[in-house]
């Protein structure tokens, strides 16, 4: 026993009830000890224990359990500074933790059998969990804590759950100078709790991760740890494994038995006190391990520091876990909005999420550049990822739009396209009267003369709608047909009451000598309004601050190097990159989708052309369009989004 140990054994005072669990209990005979058989025998010890500043070991069976809290938890109360803990005696551990669970001021649950036999070990083991050591700190020096410290620093750099998995393994072995590390995380579905994944790593060997979802069994030293959510040490394992509590299990625990000396089970805890996962150290006795000087065993002078190291571990692993639902929350927020904005308009459907996956294969691309412009930009994981939520809401302002020029496939509205056809059959009946008006002045019905200008007109007005049909269409308006609508602007339609109006209105008139696509002026306005209503949506979202940028990324994916493009008529330097990606994924998205009604897929070559037309004119960046066709950048349209960065 070391001079520590022996320490706190000379300062502890160990009780021993007499009831019908712990009667055949034998005292070890080094530790100051007594052997009560009722209340007021207990209330002697404790007043002893305090008078004596002593710490007390309280070993009582199940049955007297409570009356016996009861009493020494009111002498606490009196007494802050004295320490205490009790060690229970069940006939049934496993069925009391299952039916009543804990109370705190119990340090563990042992069978009868285990009273009886072992316990000194029990008595040992459980004297520093409960602070009852005055030299407990005297283990973590200042050079401790600083390495606590980095490594802690480093950890909670780490927001990738899967990383950071591997990375508390890899720490666990350089903080403990252990042979082996295994930590399993704790998730509950359904009522149910399991563990998954499994990371182990050994000294000198290649991670090992096990995505397999495993049921807790309580036969297992995980189980046991998560069941009473206490530290759990196998200090001597071959004397030990056949121990009734707390079982080694290789299915669950660590398996590889070869020169194991001690295994030690540990409780991740969040700032609730909840697990989150379970972490066992193995430490090996073996002739290479002690030729390097590393620790071979684990001894009670090491649980202070592990506790501490669990605690930091466990704080660790809830804030991953809260940025993993913060994520979760984004992400479902980022889903919602797009699926809003796709419900307005059926013909967009998929055109965000194209463009984000688009945007994500570009800027991955370009952080993976070592030669060119920017061989020195390297995306972050965070940026890669804001760079795809921008993409993903980048046209929710068109939530703002008029569904009617937001879906808008013709030139004119339907209503517009309605009552000129209502005007030209009232063209026609005009013409008709006006026929037989003639008639009757000349007297001939026959006049085929009259006959022949009436047809002459019908014939016209036909070839009127036909014109007003085809230059309907949002593609490029023919030149004769524009001279045919301005004859046609100045046909004026006769009223019963003699008022004169013009065949096509001044708006409808203007919006069928549109070039080409379907939009009048202030339509195109409007749909270019988007972007504006985009950036007042985003801004008032209280973004985290590795999404900082985003809502000004989505403002700028319709500016242009040249200061063409809109709303604000930036110029290269003042568009941020992420943007100038997003502009040349947009751009190609709209080209080549499928399901744009005012207009037909464009080829990828042609696609790729037009593009290549516009980094000539100095509107797109030559340099991210070159790394769009040379990594082919428009086939990750076809990859997963959300949940790629890595």
């Amino acid at each position: 026993m070391s001079t520590a140990l022996e320490g706190l054994v000379r300062q502890t005072f160990c009780v021993i009830s007499e009831g019908e669990l712990c009667k055949k209990i034998i005292a070890p005979q080094q530790w100051l000890h007594s052997k009560i058989q009722s209340l007021d025998q207990l209330n002697a010890c404790v007043d002893r224990a305090v008078a004596q500043g002593l710490r007390l070991l309280l070993v009582v069976g199940e049955d007297e359990l409570s009356r016996s809290l009861q009493l020494v938890d009111l002498k606490k109360q009196n007494n802050p500074d004295f320490a205490f803990g009790v060690l229970l005696v069940s006939k049934e551990p496993k069925e009391f933790l299952r039916k009543q669970g804990l109370p705190l001021q119990v340090v563990d649950i042992l069978s009868e059998k285990e009273a009886k036999s072992q316990l000194d070990y029990f008595l040992l083991k459980n004297i520093r969990p409960h602070g009852m050591a005055n030299n407990a700190g005297n283990k973590i020096g200042a050079a401790l804590l600083g390495k606590l410290n980095a490594i802690f620093t480093e950890l909670s750099k780490e927001k990738n759950a899967e990383k950071l998995f591997e990375k508390i393994v890899r720490k666990t072995i350089e903080f403990g100078e252990c042979s082996a590390v295994v930590l399993q995380i704790l998730r509950e579905q359904d009522g149910e709790n399991y563990f998954t994944p499994k990371v182990s790593l050994e000294l000198n060997s290649e991670l090992i991760i096990d995505r397999t979802t495993n049921i807790v069994d309580e036969n297992s030293l995980f189980g046991y740890v998560v069941q009473t959510g206490k530290m759990h040490t196998v200090f001597h394992f071959d004397k030990s494994r056949t121990s009734n509590r707390g079982d080694h299990n290789p299915v669950y625990d660590y398996s590889n038995l070869d020169s194991v000396d001690s295994i030690v089970t540990i409780p991740l805890k969040n700032s609730q006190g909840e697990i989150e996962g379970v972490l066992q150290v193995v430490f090996k006795s073996h002739e290479s391990l002690s030729a390097t000087k590393r620790k071979t065993h684990f001894d009670f002078e090491d649980e202070t520091l592990w506790s501490t190291f669990a605690n930091q571990v466990g704080s660790v692993l809830e804030n991953v876990k809260f940025y993993a639902d913060v994520q979760g929350l984004f992400e479902g927020f980022v889903r919602a909005s797009v699926k809003a904005i796709e419900a307005r308009d059926k013909s967009t459907g998929g055109h965000s999420e194209r463009v984000a996956k688009m945007c994500v294969g570009l800027a991955r691309a370009v952080t993976e550049c070592e030669v060119g412009t920017y061989r020195l930009v390297k995306f972050r994981d965070e940026e890669i990822r804001e760079l795809e939520y921008a993409a993903m809401l980048h046209d929710f302002g068109k939530i703002g739009v008029r569904e009617e020029v937001l879906k808008k496939a013709k030139k004119l509205h339907g209503w517009q396209l309605t009552g000129i056809e209502e005007r030209l059959k009232i063209c026609k009946a005009a013409a008709k009267i006006h026929s037989l008006e003639r008639k009757i002045r000349s007297g001939h019905m026959n006049d085929k003369i009259v006959d022949e200008d009436y047809e002459k007109r019908i014939k016209e007005l036909e070839n009127y709608w036909e014109i007003i049909r085809t230059s309907n269409s949002p593609t490029v308006l023919k030149r004769e047909n524009l001279t045919a609508l301005d004859r046609i602007r100045g046909e004026q339609l006769v009223l019963p009451d003699g008022e004169k109006i013009a065949l096509l209105s001044n708006d409808e008139y203007e919006a069928l000598s549109i070039m080409q696509g379907t939009l009048t002026e202030d339509e195109r306005l409007e749909i270019e309004s988007h972007v504006k209503h985009t950036f007042q949506f985003l801004k008032d979202i209280p973004w985290t601050r590795e999404f900082k940028n985003l809502t000004d990324i989505a403002h700028c994916h319709h500016e242009k190097l040249d200061g063409t493009g809109y709303p604000r008529r930036l110029v290269s330097h003042e568009i941020p990159l992420q943007s100038k990606i997003m502009t040349i994924a947009d751009i190609y998205d709209a080209l080549t989708a499928r399901d744009r009604v005012y207009k037909d897929m464009v080829p990828v070559e042609k696609a790729l052309d037009i593009l290549y037309e516009e980094v000539k004119a100095g509107k797109l960046d030559e340099a991210l369009f070159e790394l769009f066709v040379a990594k082919k950048i428009f086939e990750h349209a076809q990859l997963k989004v959300i949940h790629q960065v890595a």
